[in-house]
């Protein structure tokens, strides 16, 4: 009697290239143990809640013409985080100071070198770091 033959598929990840963009998966906040609030409270200094008031703001993309919608919420953050960024130099933490990043810029995908630019760093610690398989912060590559 022949033995049955056992095909196993497993999936491959993505392939990643310089051209990989980052986001803040924010399901990742939901599935951990972590606490968004609280990380946020960390960063700012001063205590805030996620809860959204109702309030949303239509916010026009300079490059696309796109027009998004955001809760007050989500656009206090994004202000505060992108005048942080451009207010003084990046210090802390890579990761941390990526995740503000991300969070000024709207929590908009981002290539490593895009990143780079913005927080003084290298193109390739900051792909090595976010692309090594292990989600910080909720970074993670971005599929659309």
């Amino acid at each position: 009697m022949a033995r049955p033959t056992v095909s196993i598929k497993i999936p491959r990840k993505p392939r990643m290239d310089e051209n990989t963009r980052f986001f803040i998966d924010y399901e990742w906040w939901s599935e951990s143990n972590m606490s968004l609030e609280s990380y946020l409270q960390s960063q700012l200094g001063y205590e805030i809640s996620l809860e959204d008031d109702g309030n949303a703001v239509d916010l026009i993309d300079a490059e696309t013409g796109e027009v998004r919608q955001l809760s007050g919420f989500e656009f206090a953050i994004q202000n505060y985080f992108n005048n942080q960024k451009s207010a003084e130099p990046q210090s802390g933490s890579l990761v941390n100071t990526v995740f503000t990043t991300l969070l000024g810029n709207g929590n908009r995908p981002m290539t490593a070198g895009e990143i780079a630019s913005a927080v003084n760093r290298s193109p390739d610690t900051i792909f090595r770091t976010l692309g090594s398989g292990k989600v910080y912060l909720g970074i993670r590559p971005y599929t659309s």
